[in-house]
């Protein structure tokens, strides 16, 4: 994810834990998606458990949103991590800056 001139997100990972079951990492299920224009929808299932994971962008605002929709007859954890990496946006390689430091 970028925010010019930035990246502010990068390895971008979600997982479920149903119950007491442990937890599965959403890369490694199963998915249908569609595409259309204003969005693109993934749908995992585990067991009875369905999970809609939608992704858009405003089209008049610099932004999106990813947003998460759970059916499940019981308890459902979600679990997303993300790294910061504040790489300087292109045409600049990865490796120009070395390693960046920011704090406030």
């Amino acid at each position: 994810m970028w925010c010019h001139p930035v990246r502010v997100l990068k390895d971008l990972r979600v997982a479920f834990r149903i119950g007491e079951s442990s937890s599965q990492a959403s890369n490694a299920l199963a998915t249908s998606v569609t595409i259309r224009p204003e969005s693109l929808t993934r749908v995992y299932t585990i067991g009875e458990t369905v999970v809609e994971e939608t992704v858009f962008a405003d089209p008049s605002k610099p932004s999106g949103a990813i947003h998460y929709l759970l059916k499940s007859p019981g308890s459902v954890d979600m679990f997303v991590t993300a790294t910061s990496d504040l790489r300087i946006m292109w045409p600049l390689s990865e490796d120009v800056t070395g390693s960046l430091c920011y704090a406030w």
